[in-house]
């Protein structure tokens, strides 16, 4: 049900982001951010994360939304803005978002290929 209900955000978000190509210029969310060392990839990432109004007033557990392209000059903050109007608006319940940053965007977010285009 988790599973279903996060699919079902992030569709909802993508779907109400229609300016496809657009540059966003939302106003930047308060936000924590921290870095994190790969060993794997030999490079640090950049971790930001939203939280509800009210989160640290709750015990409550929350779905958590994890999205590539989430950095501060990416996506995070067009994204972080619409969950948190959905949210204060009640057409969804509090989630927590985590953006990753990317740091090599054609390697991050598409697969290896032997064709050069």
């Amino acid at each position: 049900m988790k599973k279903l209900f996060c699919i079902s955000i992030i569709a909802f978000v993508m779907v109400n982001c229609k300016n496809k190509g657009t540059t966003y210029s939302d106003p930047v969310p308060i936000y924590e951010s921290l870095t994190i060392t790969s060993n794997l990839l030999n490079e640090d990432r950049i971790i930001n994360i939203w939280t509800p109004p009210n989160y640290n007033q709750s015990t409550d557990s929350l779905t958590v939304v994890y999205m590539p392209d989430g950095g501060i000059k990416e996506d995070f903050p067009h994204i972080a803005n619409t969950i948190a109007e959905l949210v204060e608006n009640g057409k969804i319940p509090p989630v927590i978002l985590v953006g990753i940053e990317n740091t090599e965007r054609k390697r991050d977010l598409t697969g290896p290929t032997e064709n050069e285009e």
